[in-house]
């Protein structure tokens, strides 16, 4: 990210991805979307509302981060989860926004629940 910044976030900034295409502007504080969530690069940040949906920004109702690949703005392909109450981890293969091929890990690291092609175990 490249540019101004106000109280500590983006005022009249660029967001770049790893290829160094512009897929992101903000213009007095507020984000104009350059391209599609998909272009993003492969380490790409989320967040998911508890009211439900993945966005780029952070709120106060934000209750996970999700950390990897994505399409069409969703979690798809290798990536991580953490949900913050918890601190459940849960790695693997994400296809459209669910979990696929994924192990779920308690805050000790002790692996908690499996799901295979979608279906918890």
């Amino acid at each position: 990210m490249i540019g101004e910044f106000k109280r500590g976030k983006p005022w009249n900034t660029n967001l770049f991805n790893s290829k160094g295409k512009k897929v992101g502007v903000w213009i007095k504080g507020k984000r104009k979307i350059q391209s599609k969530l998909e272009e993003i690069s492969d380490s790409t940040v989320l967040y998911r509302s508890r009211k439900g949906g993945w966005t780029i920004e952070k709120n106060k109702n934000s209750d996970r981060v999700y950390k990897g690949q994505i399409k069409n703005g969703l979690p798809h392909g290798k990536g991580e989860t953490i949900v913050w109450k918890n601190r459940l981890k849960m790695i693997g293969e994400f296809k459209r926004g669910k979990p696929w091929n994924t192990n779920l890990f308690n805050s000790k690291g002790k692996k908690v629940g499996v799901w295979l092609n979608g279906v918890k175990q």
